[in-house]
């Protein structure tokens, strides 16, 4: 039988030109597979992660009975896969992710990506920064922000580097992990974070989100569930997230596939399930 999700409670990028989205809620949603794995760094097989989970997403009853509704086979959707898992460029990866991505937005959906590396982040952003003002907030262990600004270089670590010089406000919710360089970068431009102790210790964060924009764009890597925060300080940081703002498109990347990754695949689901339920809600009505 199937088995229960839920069983307890960017330098060389075009712009995409779209008319302003509409405020109404979504009309569906839409999954999107880019498994794109290039930068530097252990071949962690990320790029499988994508075909893996919608085989098992088909296999699983995805009713989430913390929402108390089925999310996937709730709603109209749309499941679309741009590129294969041989594609290494990642300036036609950016190019043809945004160019899906924007296809969905305007059809009035809400988006998920699935990755691949977490520098497929760049093209749904860009996708959705063209639909009016948007701010990022990155659920991960690390900051992402080595590099220098300006630098068109696409890797992991650089991957919020490149959204800052963007002029996108950003919030990083779990870090545990920071260089020197990136701390003093954070103070310089006095970044949003909240460490991982914070998210289920204290509220303090929820001043934050309330000054992030009104729309956002929801990038999730899951080093950060890897000895990091609760699922449960998690969903609630998340409940809060979506009750407050408009989050129109969302990634999840860096789902490690190895035989020793079970926990983390099925990790990877559950959040999918979530986040497809939380983006299906109305949107919010206090801002």
């Amino acid at each position: 039988g199937r088995r229960s999700l839920c069983p307890t409670r960017p330098a060389g990028l075009r712009h995409v030109r779209s008319p302003r989205m509409s405020h109404r809620g979504p009309s569906g949603f839409g999954l999107v597979a880019l498994p794109f794995e290039r930068s530097a760094g252990p071949d962690t097989g990320v790029r499988h992660a994508p075909r893996i989970l919608l085989d098992e997403l088909a296999r699983h009853d995805t009713f989430d009975f913390e929402l108390g509704c089925d999310p996937i086979a709730g709603h109209p959707r749309r499941i679309l896969t741009p590129h294969d898992e041989h594609l290494v460029d990642p300036i036609i990866q950016q190019t043809v992710a945004a160019t899906t991505v924007n296809e969905l937005l305007l059809q009035r959906m809400f988006v998920l990506c699935i990755g691949g590396e977490h520098t497929i982040s760049l093209g749904p952003l860009l996708a959705a920064s063209s639909h009016g003002d948007i701010g990022v907030v990155q659920l991960d262990s690390r900051a992402n922000l080595r590099g220098r600004i300006g630098e068109p270089v696409y890797e992991r670590e650089t991957i919020m580097m490149r959204i800052s010089e963007m002029g996108i406000p950003t919030l990083t919710a779990g870090i545990r992990r920071l260089h020197a360089e990136e701390a003093a970068f954070i103070h310089q431009h006095r970044l949003k974070t909240v460490s991982a102790e914070d998210i289920g210790a204290s509220t303090n964060w929820y001043a934050l989100v309330d000054r992030m924009p009104a729309r956002i764009y929801l990038t999730v890597d899951m080093s950060y569930f890897d000895n990091g925060p609760s699922w449960e300080d998690t969903v609630s940081f998340l409940d809060y997230l979506f009750m407050r703002r408009q989050v129109v498109a969302c990634d999840i990347t860096e789902i490690p596939t190895g035989p020793d990754d079970g926990v983390a695949l099925r990790t990877a689901l559950r959040l999918l399930v979530r986040l497809t339920g939380l983006g299906m809600q109305a949107f919010p009505a206090s801002r």
